[in-house]
C-alpha cells in the first residue's frame, strides 16, 4: 500500500499510480523542491486533476487556475512560499502509461 503522501512530506501520493521521485529535498514534513512521476491509467486529464486537486486540498495547498482538455491538463498549487505545478498527459497508446508530472519549486 502507498503512503497516503510522497516520502511522508506534505505532497500527497496519487493512489493507483506507480511514482518515480526525483531531485526530492524534503525537510521534516515539507517537500521544498523536486519532481515526481506518477504513470498509471488517465482516462480525462481534466477530470483527474479535479481528483488531485482534492487532494492536494487535504494537504494544505491551495489551487490555482486549472487548464486544458481530456488528453492535457495543468494546474499550480501554492502552499507556504512554495509552488506545485501538476501536468497531465494522457497516453492515447496505452492508457495505464499516463502520466501526472509534479514538480515543487
Amino acid at each position: 500500500m502507498l503512503s497516503d503522501t510522497v516520502l511522508r512530506s506534505d505532497v500527497p501520493s496519487l493512489e493507483g499510480m506507480d511514482q518515480q521521485i526525483r531531485d526530492v529535498h524534503v525537510i521534516g514534513d515539507t517537500m521544498v523542491s523536486g519532481t515526481i512521476i506518477f504513470e498509471g491509467e488517465i482516462i480525462d486529464a481534466i477530470g483527474f486533476l479535479e481528483r488531485v486537486e482534492m487532494r492536494f486540498a487535504e494537504h494544505g495547498w491551495i489551487p490555482g487556475a486549472l487548464g486544458g482538455d481530456a488528453a492535457a491538463a495543468m494546474q499550480v498549487f501554492s502552499k507556504d512560499t512554495r509552488v506545485a505545478s501538476v501536468h497531465v498527459r494522457r497516453s492515447d497508446a496505452n492508457l495505464a502509461r499516463s502520466t501526472a508530472t509534479v514538480v515543487v519549486e
